[in-house]
């Protein structure tokens, strides 16, 4: 999902680098990428419960107690590692995903659908609602042709509306997330309205059949300060209770062609101040979820220097790597004032480990750098933060401490 925010949308070419950068992530992600927009067989809906049997989602009515909400988003690739995850911290888990056809049906030769009818997420959503936190769907499409087919389509719309209400009421679920990362071209003029329209319509339905339930978006971190892109955020916001607000793989448009902080704080063109500030010129602070990444970029560089140039792809690493890396390295990381995130540099092998004479730079996101994001939530009174992904940190215990304290 996030790891493509950017992805031909609004990168163009620069898009390749992140498919690559993709790589080091799992061969599962890859799987799910693949499966958008493949052809499946016939349009297979999940079964409608009976009328005397409907299932109602059954998690929270509201996050109560003045908790701050902690969204952490579930790829079906990081299921088995949900053992480690701590259900009393989190409010809300994303379970990711399901693609959605432009016909409104379900693409049921993906991986993700696979697992959305396993025994795993079956445990991980019981587990969940005995803590007392929500289970929500994702639903996802990238292709700005199979979204315009969709959100075009009344009867495409309707059904997709309907495949999702069933989906919810036959896992017991307590909402939606929609992450359709679509861009606003010239060839699909339409796309932006229509997008607003089918969200529109998905959450009436919702609401509608669960008045508690929780309709969240994914919006892309400068979305709120143009008027030209794919979400049209104040036109969204009556429909939508959450944004979560992807606010990470900034480097790739603040320094093309450079190695850069892939979540910064501050200090450029795209960072989380400016993206917080936007979103509150348009949107309640109570419906801003502050997305955080759990995994950082090593690229291959010219030199040493911060910001070096570089010289290939990147390779995505998550924060269970870190230490691995950071060990064979032999020194610590360095801190970058400007974006408020560390950084380090070495020559060697791209893991650290082995011999080279060729530069490396990796930037990341430490408890440090994360805990200045939580703050910056804290003092603008947003709902709270989501990470992408839960697996990433390994069950890392500094992290789940973090949101613990910033959940409270």
């Amino acid at each position: 999902m996030h790891l493509r925010c950017f992805l031909y949308r609004r990168l163009g070419p620069t898009a390749l680098v992140v498919a690559a950068a993709l790589l080091a992530l799992s061969s599962a992600p890859l799987s799910a990428l693949a499966a958008v927009g493949a052809v499946a067989p016939d349009p297979v809906r999940a079964p409608t419960p009976s009328l005397t049997s409907d299932l109602v989602p059954g998690g929270l009515a509201g996050l109560g107690g003045g908790r701050r909400e902690v969204l952490g988003f579930a790829p079906y690739w990081e299921l088995s590692a949900s053992g480690d995850w701590d259900d009393d911290v989190l409010s809300t888990i994303a379970y990711f995903g399901l693609t959605v056809r432009a016909d409104g049906s379900f693409d049921t030769s993906t991986p993700g659908w696979k697992a959305w009818n396993g025994s795993r997420l079956t445990s991980v959503i019981d587990t969940a609602h005995r803590h007392g936190a929500r289970v929500v769907l994702v639903i996802q499409q990238s292709d700005d042709g199979t979204i315009d087919r969709l959100v075009g389509d009344p009867a495409a719309t309707s059904r997709a509306v309907q495949n999702v209400l069933d989906a919810l009421a036959r896992r017991g679920l307590d909402g939606v997330n929609v992450d359709f990362e679509g861009s606003a071209s010239s060839r699909y003029p339409g796309l932006r309205s229509g997008f607003t329209g089918f969200v529109a319509a998905l959450s009436t339905a919702v609401h509608g059949r669960w008045p508690d339930a929780e309709v969240s978006l994914d919006t892309y971190s400068g979305s709120a300060a143009t008027d030209q892109g794919f979400f049209d955020i104040p036109a969204l916001e009556p429909y939508v209770d959450a944004f979560f607000v992807m606010a990470y793989d900034m480097a790739f448009e603040n320094m093309a062609g450079r190695a850069g902080p892939t979540a910064p704080l501050s200090g450029f063109r795209y960072d989380d101040e400016d993206a917080v500030r936007s979103y509150l010129s348009v949107v309640p602070a109570s419906k801003l979820l502050l997305g955080v990444p759990y995994y950082g970029y090593e690229w291959p560089t010219a030199g040493g220097d911060l910001y070096a140039a570089t010289t290939g792809p990147p390779r995505a690493v998550t924060y269970a790597q870190l230490a691995g890396i950071l060990a064979c390295v032999g020194t610590g990381p360095s801190w970058d004032d400007r974006s408020q995130t560390p950084w380090v540099a070495w020559q060697g092998s791209a893991d650290g480990c082995g011999p080279g004479t060729g530069w490396h730079e990796l930037y990341f996101d430490d408890v440090r750098s994360l805990g200045l994001k939580e703050d910056l939530v804290v003092r603008n009174h947003l709902r709270g933060l989501g990470v992408w992904a839960l697996g990433y940190d390994g069950g890392a215990p500094e992290l789940w401490r973090q949101l613990a304290r910033f959940a409270s």
